[in-house]
């Protein structure tokens, strides 16, 4: 069994150099699929992300949304998909895709927004700093999605399409609540017992180096040549240039 989780992932990152996030994320997808049907893997359990749905077009959002590539970071993670899903179909491959929505816990890479929140507080700031103020997002527990991966991989190898989480199909990592449990997709269950917390209530701000960029200006601290004349890949056949790749240090914490 594979458990595959390589991948870039700094949305930013992806609108300079792109080729980089479909090399890694879409070929190296391939090139895993292709060397698990090389050696007659049991299951292949590929890691997507939340983010091929784009904004919710409809909430509650399940398997069955539309995938919307706002970014070239979503397009790399849905073609990965797609890989996916085809070797399934075309080679029986026993596959298993996992959609974890915004997954927090312990270690956590500090340029996530819980973080970002905890550590501007316990800094003494007067008001909170972060991307766009107005989205809503699903939070996952590290351990609810640890477990999804561990459920994934002790479920029958037969390959099936008769509902999510089956080999060859799509799913968000999620279990069913239980009467105190909270729910892997952020919500919690109410409880008439628990009174609201209580504390200061923070203003927030917005930080527009955290929002999706309406242009491809260069990031800062980036060293990526941009490539607005001509980005298309080489017709030759000769390798991605170099200069078309981030060389910025980037997180490989899941989304």
């Amino acid at each position: 069994m594979v458990a595959h989780l390589a991948a870039l992932i700094a949305i930013p990152y992806s609108y300079q150099a792109p080729w980089s996030y479909l090399e890694t994320n879409a070929a190296g997808t391939l090139n895993v699929l292709e060397v698990a049907r090389s050696l007659g893997t049991a299951r292949v359990i590929a890691t997507s992300t939340s983010e091929v749905y784009g904004t919710a077009q409809r909430v509650p959002m399940d398997e069955s949304h539309p995938l919307h590539a706002q970014s070239p970071y979503s397009a790399s993670k849905i073609a990965a998909d797609k890989f996916v899903e085809s070797y399934n179909l075309s080679f029986d491959l026993p596959t298993v895709t996992l959609r974890p929505f915004n997954t927090y816990g312990p270690r956590q890479s500090a340029r996530a927004v819980i973080p970002t929140v905890i550590s501007q507080l316990a800094s003494g700031k007067r008001e909170i700093s972060l991307g766009s103020v107005t989205p809503t997002r699903d939070f996952t527990f590290v351990l609810d999605t640890a477990a999804a991966f561990r459920a994934s991989s002790r479920r029958r190898s037969n390959r099936s399409s008769d509902g999510p989480s089956t080999p060859g199909r799509a799913t968000r990592s999620r279990r069913r609540p239980g009467p105190t449990h909270r729910r892997t997709d952020g919500r919690r269950d109410r409880d008439p017992h628990r009174r609201p917390a209580q504390g200061r209530r923070t203003p927030k701000s917005t930080d527009c180096s955290r929002t999706r960029p309406r242009s491809v200006a260069p990031l800062r601290g980036s060293r990526v040549t941009p490539f607005a004349k001509d980005f298309s890949p080489p017709s030759n056949g000769s390798p991605i240039p170099a200069t078309w790749r981030a060389t910025s240090p980037t997180s490989t914490t899941s989304d």
